[in-house]
């Protein structure tokens, strides 16, 4: 196999989100063979053979909330056991369940980014900022990012309710059109604004990125689905 200088996203099983973001382009994607279910030794041999083969970060993602499924998740962190493979640099979750932060679940990633599509959330986030900025003995680890969907409520929320509290690294996303579900893609339409508009807004963090294209993968990642194969591209 190929070695390769990408970050790898590694995705949960499926199972149906909770959430229902009107903003996702994910509920009406393919559903991938769950092999992690049906052959769990073949499906581990395949992610080992990709694990020595890469250089970069794991991330910790899919098409549903990878939360929902957190025997998966230990269980793939311990087969990773980044202490051992010198190629893989930072393990991510990427995460719309804004209330995980528990230091027990959390503690062997490296970095946690909160997936924020609405005000609701980035008001939970605020909230969860206040308290880890104001413990002294907050954990160093993990780095706490901030992924804000570029819509105009929460560009309009955060003007008003943002009090300049400090987030590790925070990624604003421009949102993308779904394959296929129109109903999603209108609610897009509508709501949508570019996320250099949020350059107006002085954040109090050490890295700010504005992903304007988070499907672009050809110099970023591969994608390890459900089924136990290597993608290119989502």
């Amino acid at each position: 196999m190929k070695k390769y200088n990408l970050n790898l996203q590694l995705c949960v099983p499926y199972q149906k989100c909770l959430y229902n973001c009107p903003m996702c382009i994910a509920s009406n994607n393919n559903k991938f063979k769950n092999l992690y279910n049906i052959n769990k030794a073949k499906y581990f041999n395949k992610l080992n053979k990709i694990l020595q083969n890469m250089n970069g970060d794991i991330i910790i993602t899919g098409a549903t909330e990878p939360t929902l499924n957190k025997n998966w998740i230990h269980e793939v962190i311990n087969f990773i056991d980044k202490d051992t493979r010198p190629n893989i640099q930072k393990i991510e979750l990427q995460t719309h369940n804004i209330q995980s932060f528990d230091e027990s679940f959390v503690k062997d990633f490296d970095v946690i980014a909160y997936s924020l599509a609405m005000p609701s959330d980035i008001a939970k986030a605020i909230k969860i900022a206040e308290v880890r900025n104001s413990n002294e003995n907050k954990a160093t680890k993990p780095i706490i990012r901030w992924v804000i969907l570029a819509t105009v409520e929460n560009f309009d929320y955060i003007k008003e309710n943002y009090n300049g509290q400090y987030v590790d690294q925070i990624t604003i996303k421009d949102l993308q059109h779904a394959k296929k579900d129109t109903e999603v893609n209108e609610y897009i339409d509508s709501h949508k604004i570019s996320s250099e508009v949020f350059r107006q807004i002085n954040f109090n963090t050490d890295s700010l990125r504005y992903d304007t294209n988070c499907l672009a993968s050809k110099y970023r990642y591969r994608v390890f689905r459900e089924n136990g194969k290597l993608y290119k591209k989502w």
